[in-house]
C-alpha cells in the first residue's frame, strides 16, 4: 500500500520540475526601443508692417508686407530644450516659406510640431517699422497652425 501512494506523488514532482524549467528558459522580453520619428514639416506666413493708425490692435488692415524681414522657427522638446532652428527671410511680398528638414518628432505628444514650434520675427530692414507687436502672439513667438 505503501508503493501505490509513492507512485501517485512522483509523477506530480516530476511534473512540477517541467513546469519550473520552461519558464527558466522563455526570453526575457525587452523594453521597446523609442524611435523618432523624421517628418515633413513646413511653415509658411507673412510678415506685415502694421500700419501705425492700428498700433496695439490685432487688426491688419492698412498693414504692408515686409521684404527680406528675417523669421526664426524655434522647435522645443518636452523639457523645454531647443530641439531644432531655423531661421529665412521673407520675398517681396512678405512671404516666407520654411521647410524644416531634419526635424524630429520624440516619443512625446508635446514634441509635435503644432505644440513645440513658434515663429519670431527676428529682424525687419524698415527703420520706421522696428517695434514689435503683439499681432498673432508677434512679441512670444506665434504658434505654427
Amino acid at each position: 500500500m505503501a508503493s501505490g501512494q509513492l507512485i501517485a506523488v512522483i509523477p506530480f514532482v516530476v511534473l512540477l520540475l517541467a513546469i519550473h524549467q520552461t519558464k527558466a528558459h522563455e526570453p526575457v522580453p525587452q523594453p521597446p526601443k523609442v524611435v523618432e520619428k523624421a517628418v515633413d514639416v513646413v511653415v509658411e506666413g507673412t510678415v506685415y508692417c502694421q500700419s501705425c493708425k492700428h498700433y496695439g490692435t490685432w487688426t491688419v488692415e492698412g498693414a504692408k508686407p515686409i521684404q527680406a524681414a528675417t523669421i526664426s522657427v524655434i522647435c522645443k522638446d518636452h523639457r523645454n530644450r531647443v530641439s531644432y532652428y531655423k531661421a529665412c527671410e521673407t520675398d517681396k511680398n512678405g512671404y516666407f516659406y520654411a521647410e524644416l528638414k531634419g526635424f524630429k518628432m520624440g516619443h512625446s505628444f508635446l514634441d509635435h510640431p503644432l505644440h513645440s514650434c513658434k515663429v519670431k520675427l527676428v529682424s525687419s530692414p524698415l527703420q520706421m517699422c522696428n517695434h514689435l507687436t503683439n499681432v498673432n502672439y508677434g512679441l512670444y513667438g506665434s504658434t505654427s497652425l
